[in-house]
């Protein structure tokens, strides 16, 4: 959220500077990376044939405390493990995620969710908790499949 971006000057102070974000904007000043999922495939209202082999493919990350673990729950029911194709088990390292379904006729839902080596675990409000405190929330989207 307040990641250093188009660097245009440098200045040395010798008192601590407060971000124009956090006077401005009430922004953490800290801006600690929190637990969080996300979804980049298939995409939000996709059309799906049914019987389609479906992968979900996604991202989570937590800043300093890493991600162990990813699980997806579909239309709301239990929860279930994904795949973690690339997870390091290192602070400050994305994990990309996968999880395989079989189309089924009807309209359904994905939510995903992480949890860290600490325990902590994105929010189930895909919104998150607070945006300008750090994101964590649970991304959901929703999948027309078609006979």
């Amino acid at each position: 959220m307040k990641n250093l971006k188009w660097l245009r000057e440098i200045a040395f102070v010798d008192s601590h500077h407060v971000s124009w974000w956090t006077t401005h904007g009430g922004w953490s000043e800290a801006a600690p990376y929190r637990p969080n999922a996300m979804i980049a495939s298939p995409r939000e209202g996709q059309e799906i044939a049914a019987g389609e082999d479906v992968l979900f493919l996604g991202t989570a990350y937590a800043g300093r405390d890493p991600v162990e673990k990813v699980e997806v729950s579909l239309d709301g029911g239990p929860w279930k493990e994904a795949q973690l194709d690339y997870h390091t088990g290192l602070p400050d390292i994305w994990v990309l995620w996968s999880f395989a379904w079989t189309a089924e006729e009807g309209d359904h839902s994905l939510q995903a969710r992480c949890t860290t080596a600490s325990g902590a675990q994105s929010v189930l409000d895909p919104a998150g908790t607070d945006r300008k405190q750090g994101y964590d929330g649970s991304m959901v989207i929703t999948l027309t499949v078609k006979a």
